[in-house]
């Protein structure tokens, strides 16, 4: 029997007294043969990836079904956690995740519903165009060689 999902609503489904989490940290690593960064601070979860080419093989590497019911687990933490997850691909801000979090046409296209996909981000990632600076952090995209 294989070992249960991380992020089944079985094994995820913490009290709903969980006070706020501060989680700090850095992490690199590969999902498969996709690089990945993660930084946390502020109530904030950065996912990183260093490219659209990095983050559609992400995004294939699952089903549909998968994909959004995974989403929703993890939603579902970061709302008992207070919680935010926001997912940089090529240093442009995409998409957010968060108790809010609503995924609109373009995301449920996509399906990655719940993701809250900005549609200038993406729009300025598909065209190749630069990233605007982001105030928020001055983290980096993990590099793509």
């Amino acid at each position: 029997m294989p070992p249960p999902d991380p992020l089944s609503k079985s094994v995820v489904n913490p009290p709903a007294s969980i006070p706020p989490l501060e989680v700090v940290g850095q992490l690199s690593g590969f999902i498969d043969a996709t690089p990945l960064q993660v930084d946390c601070g502020d109530g904030e979860i950065v996912v990183s990836l260093p490219n659209l080419s990095a983050a559609l093989s992400l995004r294939r590497s699952m089903t549909r079904s998968t994909r959004v019911s995974r989403l929703r687990s993890l939603q579902a933490v970061l709302t008992r956690t207070g919680l935010c997850l926001r997912i940089v691909v090529g240093g442009h801000s995409v998409a957010r995740l968060d108790a809010a979090s609503r995924g609109g046409w373009l995301a449920n296209l996509l399906g990655v519903a719940p993701l809250e996909l900005h549609g200038g981000a993406v729009i300025r990632l598909v065209l190749g165009r630069p990233a605007p600076p982001d105030p928020r952090s001055s983290h980096t995209s993990p590099s793509s060689s």
